[in-house]
This record gives C-alpha cells, structure tokens and sequence, in this order.
C-alpha cells in the first residue's frame, strides 16, 4: 500500500472542512441574501455586512473556487 493514498485522504478531510468552513461564514453573513436582486462590489458587502473588506474578498474567492469545482464534477 502506498503512503500516497493516506495523504490524498487526509488532504481531502482538510479541504471538506474549509470548504464547510467558508460556507458557514457566507451563510452568516448574508451573503446569498444581499446578493439576491443583483452584484454588489466587496466594498458594499462589506459595509452592509460589517465584515473586513480584504478579509470578504478572500471569502469570495474562496467561494468562487468551490463553485468552480463542484461544476466541474460533470
């Protein structure tokens, strides 16, 4: 057995819980909600949110990357 298969499983642990994670805050935050009639800049999210401003444009890309990555399961 190699050790490759335990390190690709421990990754996968790591990444499901960040991606759990990053969920979270969004939900918290509003995110979904403030976005709903239409985009807003990160500036205004985070002025309607009350959250760092660089710290929600992290947020956002992180999100971003998860719904680029659950699309491209087929």
């Amino acid at each position: 057995m190699s050790s490759t298969k335990p390190a690709l499983e421990l990754w996968r642990l790591i990444q499901s819980h960040r991606v759990t994670a990053v969920i979270y805050v969004a939900a918290k935050l509003g995110i979904a909600e403030l976005l709903h009639d239409g985009p807003l800049s990160v500036n205004e999210l985070a002025e309607a949110t009350g959250a760092d401003e660089q710290a929600l444009d992290r947020l956002l890309i992180a999100l971003s990357t998860i719904a680029r990555s659950a699309g491209s399961d087929g």
